[in-house]
């Protein structure tokens, strides 16, 4: 058995004061005025899109040069303007829209044929075009105002040629735009980056809408910076918009007017007609901040309770009220674009604090961030004697509080390193290259604060501020020992060292309870054999679910991985709450239960039961 470190925590509250007093102390950030241009017409001046800016007139610029409209500059990632910044310009015609860039960049990275399938953002250098036409969108999520919006993604992407990207993030696809065409060219001794455009208004534009002049359209640029390419994350990000005030407003664009003025016959400056004000909208486009309070408050009324074979129906084992929130949560999960969740787990992990504040201001993020405050209060609660006390993180992960230690295990979401920071002594991670099933900020301050409360993986992460080999890496079938817990790691490795891309763990406590983590790819054959299983935390979307329940009989199961937006396209990116009774269904005679975001369940040793 090998060791690992061991550490005591301090007191929640006395953390969660000091870490209050230090955020009531950052500056504040003056905003800038919301930003608006002009859009002159092409007019007879011919533009090549090949890269280069030499046939392009003097116009009005889009400014993405002001420290305050960063994203992202944490732990040495931003270096100064030669880092990221960048000077556009848009032209346009009856048929298309024109744009180009120069961004400065003092490592550009090009998306390789291999990063196609790294991730569902694409890890290269970027500029992204978001446009509203109707400047009605007010925020991310199942906002249905975002029906028409449409974004286009500009990268140098091998195998892409000159096609453009069009992002559709409200249904989740992308395909080439049609009629699209972009060039980026990269000087390296310069440390120059120009991207240029042209999109046809025909996907810009809702059908049968066409461009004119004094016409008005919404729009967002924001450019993505990686500087390392064994991250697959950007680093930094700067956008438009990104400088309007202390937190990034997701649903605020600038504007752009359209005017008839050839390029090549304007004097001077241009006088600037009035911009009408966005369209006016009534009621939350999300469930707004009042609905999820209410709805955390009649969630915590109700009670967990497990399905066995006394209970004839899963859908009825706590009644039908707490029945009715769950559907009501689960549907929301089930809308929320999958995109929309990934990229706020991006902004997490990179410390892009702006952006997430201003993504959990309403919707789905808002209750996350509600219901972990209540949460962090439940959790300053004395653990049980024996045994231990596992509560559901609330966008994914788990929590365990006991006597001889407290750890957490694939923890997700905004907040997690602060509101928790006393309650964790170490941190298990199923899978590491899941963007959602791990906190990187987490992971950064337990190892470069506190080296004795490791974050336990068996792939390496690599991360600004992180070394990879700081971390400790466990090997599937080795068991180890932390503050006298004896954790095995459970999975698979070849005999070239390959391991499977998640891993489980087997708990044991010195009382005899145990704790077994299924993680995604576990086989039954792999948790040791000897002794009862108190609890097995059991994914549900693991493909051999209801096989590895039945063989392991636990005394209770509880089903991981529920009530979050789609991961990942296809059946195995998400499981609802039917399939979820389903499974329960699947698992009798064994007892299983379904704990909502912010519950607990305390697990008992035998012979306190």
């Amino acid at each position: 058995m090998q060791p690992l470190l061991r550490y005591s925590y301090p007191m929640l509250a006395s953390l969660l004061l000091f870490l209050t007093s230090v955020a009531s102390q950052e500056p504040r950030i003056q905003p800038m005025p919301l930003p608006q241009t002009l859009v002159l017409h092409k007019g007879d001046r011919a533009i090549s899109i090949d890269g280069s800016v030499q046939d392009w007139p003097g116009l009005p610029p889009l400014n993405l040069e002001d420290n305050r409209q960063l994203s992202g500059t944490a732990l040495g990632a931003y270096r100064g303007s030669d880092d990221v910044s960048a000077v556009g310009f848009l032209l346009w015609d009856e048929e298309n829209l024109y744009f180009c860039a120069q961004v400065r960049d003092d490592w550009h990275i090009r998306l390789g044929s291999d990063g196609q399938t790294r991730g569902e953002v694409p890890p290269a250098d970027s500029i992204l075009l978001s446009f509203d036409p109707r400047r009605d969108t007010r925020t991310i999520g199942r906002d249905v105002r975002r029906e028409e919006d449409r974004e286009f993604w500009l990268a140098e992407a091998e195998g892409q040629e000159k096609r453009v990207v069009s992002w559709d993030r409200y249904r989740g696809n992308a395909s080439f735009a049609e009629g699209a065409v972009a060039v980026v060219r990269n000087d390296p001794k310069e440390h120059r980056t120009v991207y240029e455009a042209r999109i046809p208004w025909s996907v810009i534009l809702p059908p049968g809408d066409k461009p004119a002049a004094k016409r008005v359209l919404d729009l967002n640029i924001v450019i993505s910076d990686l500087d390392d390419p064994t991250d697959p994350l950007p680093q930094t990000r700067i956008g438009w918009t990104f400088g309007m005030g202390p937190r990034i407003d997701p649903g605020l664009y600038g504007s752009i007017m359209l005017l008839d003025i050839p390029a090549d016959e304007a004097k001077g400056s241009v006088q600037r007609p009035d911009l009408p004000v966005q369209v006016a909208i009534e009621g939350d486009p999300v469930p707004g901040p009042r609905y999820w309070v209410d709805f955390l408050e009649q969630l915590q009324a109700t009670q967990p309770a497990p399905y066995n074979l006394n209970t004839p129906d899963p859908r009825l084992v706590a009644g039908t009220e707490r029945r009715d929130l769950l559907a009501s949560l689960d549907y929301q999960c089930e809308v929320f674009p999958r995109v929309d969740f990934i990229e706020m787990q991006n902004r997490i992990h990179r410390r892009m604090n702006r952006e997430v504040f201003g993504q959990v201001q309403t919707g789905l993020p808002f209750f996350w961030d509600h219901c972990l405050e209540e949460t962090a209060r439940s959790v300053a609660e004395p653990p049980p004697d024996g045994g231990f006390r596992i509560f559901r993180l609330p966008q994914g992960g788990w929590l365990v509080r006991s006597a001889q230690a407290n750890f957490v295990i694939d923890p997700s979401g905004f907040g997690i390193e602060k509101q928790l920071w006393g309650a964790i002594d170490f941190a298990l991670l199923t899978n590491p290259l899941d963007v959602t099933k791990r906190q990187d900020q987490l992971a950064v301050r337990m190892i470069a604060n506190d080296p004795k409360r490791p974050i336990i993986m068996h792939l390496a992460l690599h991360i600004p501020g992180f070394e990879a080999k700081d971390a400790p890496i466990v090997r599937p079938g080795e068991e180890y020992e932390m503050l006298g817990l004896k954790i095995k790691a459970l999975g698979y490795q070849d005999e070239k060292g390959m391991v499977s891309e998640s891993i489980g763990y087997n708990i044991l406590w010195p009382d005899g309870t145990r704790l077994v983590v299924s993680g995604t790819q576990l086989f039954e054959d792999a948790v040791p054999a000897g002794g009862d299983i108190d609890l097995l935390l059991l994914s549900a979307r693991h493909p051999l679910a209801r096989v590895i329940g039945q063989r392991l009989q636990a005394k209770l199961t509880i089903l991981d991985d529920l009530f979050v937006p789609e991961v990942l396209p296809g059946p195995t990116g998400r499981t609802s709450l039917e399939d979820a009774y389903k499974l329960q269904r699947g698992l009798r005679p064994a007892s299983s239960m379904i704990l909502a975001p912010g519950e607990s369940q305390d697990v008992l040793p035998a012979k306190k039961k």
